[in-house]
């Protein structure tokens, strides 16, 4: 059997090594397995793993896939890798470096959703979903329920309380004429998508991207305005620095003032040098001389800034949004950094060190 769990051999390999070294090698062998019993051993052996697999405190993300055999049914299997192995390894990963902690046997089409919530609910699969936004922002959402309900839908099984989007997939236009015709197509499109979280049980975070505090304000408000509730804020705090020309404490008033109204905020954390959305980690940044403070958070540096966004918002889910490898040194990085700083709100701090959980 560590013919094939370590020399990577097929299963009908194994008797004819075995026939061989019987016969020259003078091992004293005296019996050779049938393939099939070798098979059943490796199935034997994996599904100890798999029974032996626990949660796990330290952070982790999940490779998600499915067999490609042809025929009725398909084996999806879903691996934990910890992102400390990704830190330290610095390079592909390999199989020690994972563990199994979910296999669903299903037809094809059933596979998203034979086994994926129970899996998530045992192990702790990440549950903030951002959807497809290049295809699923709110702009004329409402010419796309098929795939937004089969996002949706793939989201609720997955177990994720809420989902996050973006207002367009490009810039819109700012000219004042056509300010209200703006509006009227993304109400249209928010209460649209809405409605179809709402069928499955999910929140909707709209993040901001090209556009000014202004522009989100107002969308906001007309929200209101239009009845339209359960819309929540996702705030990135890298895209506000390279898309708007408001400083971070301009926005911080808008979520506070969100806050207050009972909107619940997401956060994006991570860095650039306002040219570029470049996703940094801090380290980096740092490295790059891009964290001190600057037009964006001036008096402050990103430091300071994540302190006070922890300080004000310290129920909010904040996620780190940097490469999966950095996650971990970017994590210590940041809470050494803002512990030097002995700010008395610092206990409020909670950060996920993971990349964004989940991408559709």
């Amino acid at each position: 059997m560590l013919l094939v769990l370590q020399a990577v051999v097929s299963f009908r390999s194994v008797p004819r090594i075995l026939a061989l070294l019987r016969a020259e090698a003078g091992l004293g062998i005296d019996w050779v397995p049938h393939f099939t019993s070798v098979i059943n051993w490796t199935l034997r052996v994996g599904l100890g793993m798999l029974r032996q697999v626990a949660p796990i405190d330290a952070p982790w993300v999940a490779i998600i896939d499915h067999s490609i055999d042809v025929g009725t049914k398909k084996a999806l299997v879903v691996l934990r890798v910890p992102l400390a192995a990704l830190s330290q390894r610095g390079a592909a990963i390999q199989l020690g470096d994972c563990q199994c902690v979910g296999l669903t046997i299903a037809k094809m089409r059933e596979i998203p959703s034979s086994g994926l919530r129970e899996i998530s609910t045992a192990y702790g699969l990440p549950v903030v979903v951002r959807l497809d936004h290049r295809r699923l922002s709110l702009f004329r959402q409402e010419s796309r329920e098929a795939p937004l309900r089969e996002q949706l839908d793939l989201a609720a099984r997955l177990g994720a309380g809420y989902v996050i989007t973006h207002v367009s997939p490009y810039p819109m236009t700012p000219r004042p004429e056509r300010r209200t015709e703006v509006l009227e197509r993304l109400l249209t499109g928010l209460g649209f998508t809405l409605g179809l979280c709402a069928d499955y049980g999910l929140g909707l975070h709209v993040e901001n991207t090209y556009h000014n505090l202004a522009f989100y304000r107002g969308l906001f408000s007309a929200a209101a305005d239009a009845g339209l509730e359960g819309a929540h804020f996702c705030f990135d705090l890298g895209h506000g620095k390279v898309w708007s020309t408001q400083c971070l404490w301009d926005w911080l008033g808008f979520l506070g003032d969100l806050d207050q109204a009972g909107t619940r905020i997401h956060f994006h954390l991570h860095a650039n040098g306002g040219l570029n959305d470049d996703h940094l980690s801090f380290p980096a940044a740092d490295h790059l001389g891009m964290t001190g403070p600057d037009g964006y958070t001036d008096p402050w540096d990103s430091y300071d800034a994540i302190a006070e966004i922890a300080a004000r918002f310290p129920a909010s889910i904040k996620v780190f949004e940097v490469p999966a490898g950095e996650a971990i040194a970017n994590r210590d990085h940041v809470l050494g950094r803002i512990a030097a700083l002995a700010r008395p709100t610092l206990g409020s701090l909670s950060l996920d060190p993971a990349v964004e959980q989940l991408e559709m």
